[in-house]
């Protein structure tokens, strides 16, 4: 095991523990919990404990190696992680938007 994998397995562990006790505590939901469990498990057995099975499952896809379809595969991650940033500031925005309304319309005052 060369020292990068350590490294990775250091990491994913100890950022599955961490979840794990957000978790417990209340401060996350079950939906972040499950997909950081996820995202962290897949580096821990990918990344740490059997990288051959990512240059595999690359080969299986039409990629060249298995990191390149990790970069694929993170590219397409970030993405999707903008949008749906973008779709909630603008869902965030549009309730902004009806509370200063309805703030407005019932502080207004009646003309004489």
């Amino acid at each position: 095991m060369i020292t990068f994998q350590k490294i990775i397995l250091v990491i994913a562990a100890l950022n599955l523990l961490r979840g794990y006790l957000h978790h417990s505590k209340g401060r996350s939901s079950r939906y972040w919990f499950g997909m950081s469990s996820l995202i962290w498990g897949s580096l821990l057995i990918v990344g740490g404990l059997l990288p051959e099975l990512s240059s595999r499952a690359a080969q299986w896809v039409g990629v060249g190696r298995g990191v390149d379809l990790a970069l694929y595969l993170s590219v397409i991650a970030l993405w999707m992680l903008v949008l749906k940033i973008i779709q909630k500031q603008s869902r965030n925005a549009e309730e902004l938007t009806a509370l200063v309304r309805a703030i407005a319309v019932e502080g207004a005052k009646r003309p004489e």
